[in-house]
């Protein structure tokens, strides 16, 4: 009897039961069943047995962080939940649904430390110090990163900042250490050197080349002042008039459309060639300019091109007067 009842025993404890797994029934122990990651039915049971479901659409406890809600196997996985197995409920004594905390750790934003876990401490652009570690931990310095200053110019106005600022409002930096004192006069503003000028009509307004050309108007040159031209606005100014040209290293008097012609620099009505002479990159000969202009004259009259002077001197002013001679003879056959 002793002996029946010991078999008995030791084959209830040894019973086997329905075990699904990846959709398929077994009946072996529990013990066996689970280690192999299937779902137990229960001692006795039989994969014959009407609630033994292998499909997978059985519903167990899932849980979803410290959540724990029934439903198959595969919405569970879907949710980022642990599955209990089918047929479990949230109300079995080993179910168990624990929120996984990211652990907390010193982190150091700028000159102050606040426990945070690392993914917050990076989104807060600080030095996470690992898991555990307390602020008043030894190795964790806090220390302001500041960023160095340097003088900046933005329009006619000095400031100490920092360079990403002083890029923020458009202005120039001038670098690390850099004080306004030294730089307070680079920012002021100078005026437009390329102003002059410019009689619209009855009119003078000192305006750069190009604008005063856009107004219909007439340009005296890089510099000119109103001051010295409001006579010449208030007369019919001559259609054609000729300032001095530089053409290379070489200056002659000619309009400025020829002048432009020609690829030249046009410095403005009766602005003679000895005032630009260091602008042309040569000192001029005042002689040999007035014979190029007796030799630009004489071309225009003859309706020649030949120059009797053809030392290596006089060829560049050759060229310059050839092409001024081509430009006013394009003009004339306009008219």
């Amino acid at each position: 009897f002793v002996f029946a009842l010991i078999l008995s025993l030791t084959g209830a404890a040894m019973a086997d039961g329905a075990c699904c797994d990846d959709g398929y029934c077994t009946e072996e122990a529990e013990d066996v069943c689970n280690g192999g990651g299937g779902s137990f039915y229960g001692d006795g049971s039989t994969c014959g047995d009407a609630f033994v479901d292998c499909s997978g659409t059985a519903p167990g406890a899932c849980c979803i962080d410290d959540t724990c809600e029934e439903m198959i196997e595969e919405f569970c996985i879907d949710a980022g939940g642990t599955w209990s197995g089918a047929f479990s409920t949230c109300a079995d004594v080993d179910v168990e649904c624990v929120e996984d905390v990211a652990p907390e750790g010193a982190c150091c934003v700028d000159d102050a430390c606040e426990q945070l876990i690392e993914e917050h401490c990076i989104d807060a652009d600080g030095i996470w110090y690992g898991p555990g570690v307390p602020c008043d931990d030894t190795k964790v310095e806090c220390e302001e990163i500041v960023e160095p200053e340097g003088a900046c110019c933005v329009d006619d106005t000095c400031e100490q900042l920092i360079e990403e600022h002083c890029i923020d409002l458009h202005g120039v930096w001038y670098g690390e250490g850099t004080a306004c004192s030294d730089v307070g006069a680079e920012c002021e503003s100078d005026p437009d050197p390329k102003e002059g000028a410019c009689c619209v009509d009855d009119t003078c307004e000192e305006l750069i080349e190009e604008h005063c050309i856009d107004a219909g108007g007439t340009w005296f040159g890089i510099g000119t002042s109103c001051v010295d031209y409001e006579d010449e606005c208030g007369s019919d100014p001559d259609p054609d008039p000729e300032g001095a040209c530089c053409v290379d290293d070489t200056c002659v008097d000619m309009t400025m459309i020829d002048c432009h012609g020609a690829a030249g620099a046009w410095y403005g009505v009766g602005v003679a060639c000895s005032d630009v002479a260091d602008e042309c990159g040569t000192d001029l000969d005042p002689v040999v300019d007035e014979e190029l202009e007796e030799e630009v004259v004489a071309e225009s009259s003859a309706g020649c091109s030949t120059v009797a002077d053809s030392s290596p001197r006089s060829w560049p002013l050759f060229i310059v007067a050839l092409a001024a001679l081509v430009m006013t003879r394009s003009r004339e056959a306009v008219q």
